[in-house]
């Protein structure tokens, strides 16, 4: 019993690492897609917010089966509440992403009649993300 716990806790783990993955790909993309005036990326960052929201579902539904399940103590007990509170701080940054992605949909349209509206300052470092 105790291994199989173990086994889910690992899972557990690797589920949010994933969620983590992806989230800071969506705000990678969503920089880039800003940058480089990507309506296809800008609104590829918003189709993945489907992913992201169905990670941290996942993830909520097997903390509370773990607790009520295992009766977890210690170190494993506060390693689950701890991914609660992370999935949803993730969630947050992924609809964050979603927003600003928007928005850069809203300025790619309206930049026909303002073609002075850049990000030069901003240029400097795309590389980065």
């Amino acid at each position: 019993m105790q291994r199989h716990f173990h086994e889910e806790l690992d899972a557990l783990k690797q589920t949010v690492l994933a969620m983590g993955g992806l989230v800071e790909d969506q705000i990678r993309r969503v920089m880039r897609a800003l940058l480089e005036r990507d309506s296809d990326l800008a609104q590829e960052v918003i189709d993945r917010d489907r992913q992201v929201n169905a990670y941290d579902v996942e993830i909520d539904e097997k903390c509370v089966e773990l607790l009520a399940l295992h009766q977890p103590a210690a170190g494993d007990l506060r390693f689950i509440t701890t991914a609660m509170k992370i999935v949803t701080d993730l969630e947050r940054i992924g609809d964050q992403a979603v927003n600003i992605a928007q928005r850069t949909l809203e300025l790619n349209r309206s930049r026909s009649s303002n073609p002075t509206w850049t990000c030069r300052g901003w240029r400097r470092r795309p590389s980065a993300w």
